[in-house]
């Protein structure tokens, strides 16, 4: 997923805290590659320049990109399972024997 201006803004945010000069403006431009590669550097990571997830993740940044949307209904472990007839294994099965008397 691409970097987005938000995401971008965060990083300058970041590396200014951290004595960086990249803008304030929410532009991958020139200036905030540059600062980019110093603090990638001062940091043992790839001298890319470009706000990849390591990066963001050494400069604390979430990315927009980061963000995971609410699991969809059978996909939590908090949800009862199913047999594979459809049914809630959660519910105790009815005795035949106890319906006849």
């Amino acid at each position: 997923m691409a970097v987005t201006s938000d995401d971008v803004r965060k990083a300058q945010t970041a590396l200014k805290a951290k004595g960086l000069n990249p803008g304030e403006d929410g532009r991958m431009d020139a200036k905030t590659q540059q600062a980019l590669r110093e603090f990638q550097k001062s940091n043992n990571l790839p001298m890319t320049g470009v706000l990849d997830d390591k990066t963001a993740e050494k400069l604390g940044v979430n990315k927009s990109s980061d963000l995971r949307s609410v699991p969809q209904y059978g996909s939590s472990s908090s949800m009862p399972d199913r047999t594979p007839s459809g049914h809630d294994s959660t519910l105790p099965k009815s005795n035949s024997n106890s319906l006849s008397k």
